[in-house]
């Protein structure tokens, strides 16, 4: 029976992964914005809607859990000595934190198409921009070994 060894490393499919991930959520967002501004949506915040509160709060947090995981898997790498494995556990926080983040655009591009509120959707493309700024850079993979 042959031994199963991982593909090496390529800092390419890292990137690859992150813009699968951008352009998933950026197509997803026009097809919503796009849907509900063919049914008439406002933009309203009604303060005693309990999601127009809880909603951004709860994926603030995720963004925040999801950028706290990623620190420490981060500070976890210094104690691997194989440059293989210090990759692999990059790669994993990485998309760890993307999907969390993911999750948070898709949860409020949900409920701007349930609720028909262009509040959700403009909160959905700021966290996208969030989501673009966690993109993978040369310099930071440099700096991390």
């Amino acid at each position: 029976m042959a031994k199963f060894n991982a593909p090496q490393y390529d800092p390419r499919m890292l990137n690859n992964i992150f813009i699968f991930f951008l352009v998933g959520q950026v197509a997803l967002a026009i097809s919503v914005i796009y849907y509900i501004n063919s049914n008439g949506a406002l933009f309203s915040f009604n303060p005693r809607d309990i999601p127009t509160f809880s909603l951004p709060v709860m994926v603030l947090s995720t963004n925040f859990i999801a950028r706290k995981i990623f620190q420490q898997q981060f500070n976890r790498i210094s104690e691997i000595e194989d440059l293989q494995k210090k990759m692999q556990v990059i790669q994993l926080a990485h998309v760890i934190e993307w999907i969390m983040v993911e999750g948070g655009t898709l949860i409020l591009l949900a409920f701007a198409q349930l609720q028909g509120n262009h509040f959700f959707s403009v909160l959905a493309v700021f966290n996208i921009l969030y989501f673009f700024t966690l993109r993978p850079k040369i310099l930071m993979l440099n700096e991390e070994f």
